[in-house]
């Protein structure tokens, strides 16, 4: 579920030290919000990475037909090797796949 703007939900790490690695294995995306709100992602090692190219995603952040969501924060996060589609004349495409996406949809 959503937090509140007092009293919002944190993704954080624990205590001192390297930053937890979280790792898509190869699937859509290492870290997935979708339509909540008043939620804040920080301070992690993403990645997803895998042999071949398909949609993929870091962290993906989705609104869809929830209307507006406010108060998402996706801070310091360190995203790398997210092996996505890597061209503009497919179905998914180059433009549906990134290290950290954000996508808001009414259907």
């Amino acid at each position: 579920g959503s937090g509140t703007a007092a009293n919002r939900i944190v993704f954080d790490k624990y205590g001192t030290g390297t930053a937890p690695l979280i790792n898509g294995n190869g699937g859509l995306a290492g870290i997935r919000i979708q339509n909540i709100q008043y939620v804040t992602v920080q301070n992690f090692e993403v990645t997803n990475d895998a042999a071949t190219e398909a949609q993929r995603h870091g962290i993906l952040i989705v609104g869809q037909g929830a209307g507006l969501l406010s108060g998402i924060y996706v801070l310091n996060n360190d995203v790398h090797n997210v092996r996505g589609i890597s061209t503009r004349d497919t179905t998914p495409s180059i433009y549906d796949n990134a290290g950290i996406y954000f996508t808001v949809w009414t259907g």
